[in-house]
């Protein structure tokens, strides 16, 4: 599919999916043959999609193949690799060590920003559960059109909460309405079971960690509590273009950046500069939840077996591509 057919106000618009999670939580459910551990996002539970390959085609559906982008850590590379056939190894962000989801969001927006500064950005967690996708597709529509007629702004979605789970961070709107989106009083990590609740009562939605911005607006949200991270990160991307470029050295200093969540670390605290676009009923969950309430075995994908498409691109047989 071209530009030509797209949406005009997706035609600069970068897709962001965030797949370096190391996080442990499934792992008793995502090993794979030997017994070696292997996150979420890689596996597949009764031979579907894995969630990196979903939010791929969520992502193929909105913007140009050559906007699609992934991050990545490079310990997994052996999963995620043969996955990945559709994202241009240029797109692709490969975090040398896993510092959270704020510091590789900032290394592909910094990475995009290089070759678009006016570029928007649409930022898509791979670790989520989505039962009806035609709702959650008109709601990053109607996010990435608000922020295509208003640069400056953020919008995060937000999603009923079905439930009190202290386990899942919340948005708090306010009262103060733009059309379909509202204010943000509160960003809220993982908290207690009592203060869940209070929340919940209070209006509060699931924070999903779906983010369209400008990626000049969200690189200014980082500027502002993060400056340093931001000046290291850019010396990290622009020295890959170095014909000497010391991996061995590089990968030590990005050791030592600081771990930052993208909401807690970098968004919370500027709830002012955000606004939050309530998403009708879709289904929406945190990926362990369906996958350890649904039961059943979960194993990961065999690479390259992966036999996928993306809306507009038709691949059979998949191999492995080298990373330029």
């Amino acid at each position: 599919m071209t530009d030509s057919t797209r949406q005009p106000n997706l035609a600069k618009t970068w897709a962001i999916v965030l797949a370096a999670s190391d996080t442990r939580r499934l792992l008793a459910v995502t090993s794979g043959g030997e017994g070696t551990a292997v996150p979420k996002q890689f596996c597949s539970r009764w031979g579907e999609q894995t969630p990196l390959q979903e939010a791929l085609s969520r992502a193929g559906a909105l913007v140009a193949r050559e906007r699609l982008c992934a991050v990545v850590g490079a310990a997994y590379r052996e999963w995620w690799k043969p996955q990945l056939w559709a994202v241009r190894a240029s797109n692709t962000a490969v975090q040398p060590v896993d510092r959270g989801t704020g510091v590789g969001v900032l290394q592909a927006l910094l990475q995009i920003m290089r070759r678009d500064p006016g570029a928007r950005v649409l930022l898509l967690p791979c670790e989520r559960y989505v039962a009806r996708d035609a709702v959650f597709e008109h709601a990053l529509r109607q996010a990435l059109a608000h922020v295509t007629a208003q640069p400056a702004s953020a919008v995060l979605l937000g999603f009923r909460a079905e439930s009190d789970d202290p386990g899942i961070g919340y948005v708090l709107p306010g009262e103060h309405t733009h059309g379909d989106l509202r204010d943000v009083v509160d960003l809220v990590d993982k908290t207690t079971a009592a203060r869940a609740s209070d929340l919940v009562r209070r209006g509060a939605l699931w924070s999903s960690s779906i983010v369209a911005a400008s990626a000049a607006a969200l690189l200014e949200l980082y500027q502002r509590r993060h400056g340093g991270v931001v000046s290291a990160v850019r010396q990290y991307v622009e020295q890959r273009d170095d014909p000497f470029f010391d991996a061995e050295s590089a990968a030590a200093d990005y050791a030592r950046l600081p771990t930052l969540d993208l909401v807690r670390d970098v968004l919370r605290g500027q709830e002012s500069a955000l606004q939050v676009l309530p998403v009708p009923a879709c289904g929406w969950s945190d990926l362990g939840t369906p996958w350890v309430r649904g039961g059943g075995h979960v194993s990961p994908p065999v690479a390259p077996a992966w036999r996928g498409s993306l809306p507009g691109l038709v691949r059979h047989q998949p191999q492995p591509q080298p990373q330029r």
